[in-house]
């Protein structure tokens, strides 16, 4: 996409977005409208080093199965100095891997960890994009919102739980070429390989507490929740005051 185009729609040619993929154009306008910045250079919200290392600390098991998975897989990627990124639900980044000269150039940008990368902080990216959709999403450098992100290309696949709930979206980013977009079909293998980690261990989590509560008196006066604070028995008493999940 020519980037005559953005030059031309951020100074108010609405119209050109006739020549622009509909989901891209869909973001713009909606950067637009929420008065986003294209000339910013730092996200909108960057986390302090406390709410960073909690945040890590929260997600720790996720970091450790992406960290893993890319380990394996990050030298058949045909890509140029890629740049990992892992964001929690919110779009944060809590993790991130990669070539070293891109790692100094993201940095100029502030793309790193405890910078929150969505639409409304950044501009039209592929982390933004995924955690809207749900899935995995491509932008190549020209058709970033901000500037400051037009030397980058990007994918990124969101991480599911088994209430379709999004728990991260991992990235992967090259700078001042597109070939992040070759990592895309491995990206969404990998982050499909977690999603089903994660669920096989909430169902054993899930499996393992009710075997536990069939197993208690009917006197018992315990409350059990699953780990998403989800009631799963309760005293006979209680039965009519709580409402189960």
């Amino acid at each position: 996409m020519d980037a005559e185009i953005w030059k031309r729609f951020i100074k108010g040619e609405g119209n050109v977005l006739d020549y622009v993929p509909s989901r891209i154009a869909i973001s713009w306008k909606s950067c637009y409208l929420n008065q986003v910045d294209p000339y910013l250079n730092k996200p909108g919200k960057i986390f302090t080093t406390s709410e960073l290392k909690n945040s890590k600390q929260k997600k720790q098991e996720l970091i450790h199965l992406v960290q893993t998975e890319v380990a394996q897989v990050k030298n058949l990627l045909h890509i140029q100095k890629p740049l990992f990124i892992l964001t929690d639900e919110n779009g944060t980044i809590i993790w991130r891997d990669g070539n070293h000269q891109a790692k100094d150039f993201a940095n100029g940008i502030f793309f790193k960890e405890g910078s929150r990368w969505t639409e409304r902080d950044v501009g039209t990216n592929a982390i933004g994009l995924a955690l809207e959709t749900k899935k995995a999403e491509v932008v190549s450098a020209n058709e970033h919102y901000s500037a400051a992100s037009r030397n980058w290309s990007c994918a990124a696949a969101p991480i599911i739980d088994a209430e379709d709930n999004v728990l991260g979206v991992l990235d992967v980013s090259t700078y001042q070429n597109d070939s992040a977009k070759e990592a895309l079909i491995l990206l969404t293998a990998i982050t499909q390989k977690i999603s089903n980690h994660i669920l096989r261990y909430e169902l054993e989590q899930k499996q393992a507490l009710l075997t536990y509560a069939a197993q208690q008196s009917e006197k018992s006066k315990e409350i059990l929740c699953d780990t998403k604070y989800k009631i799963v028995k309760l005293p006979a008493d209680l039965d009519e005051i709580f409402k189960r999940n």
